[in-house]
């Protein structure tokens, strides 16, 4: 019992530092997230027909990477949309 005391004592302890901490954990990815899709505007740009990488025939790879940079962006947004609806998911994991 002495031992279950002292274990619950210490998650307490993890569980208001996480608390605590979790609002700048959002705000770090919700700035990535926004810097990502920052960044593929700026590709997109670069892309366009009056875009130097259009006229660019070794640039093939260009267009993969933007589209996982892409996928990469929507990623973040759905895990930052699943994290505001439920902060908890830092500390236990996703549920079912």
């Amino acid at each position: 019992l002495k031992h279950l005391d002292q274990s619950m004592t210490q998650l307490d302890q993890f569980l208001q530092t996480a608390n605590a901490r979790l609002p700048d954990i959002l705000k770090a990815l919700h700035d990535t997230v926004q810097q990502a899709d920052a960044a593929l505007h700026a590709s997109n740009a670069l892309l366009h027909s009056d875009g130097a990488a259009a006229n660019n025939p070794e640039s093939t790879t260009l267009p993969h990477t933007l589209y996982e940079l892409s996928r990469t962006a929507q990623s973040l947004r759905a895990l930052l949309d699943y994290l505001d609806s439920h902060p908890n998911a830092l500390i236990f994991g996703k549920r079912p």
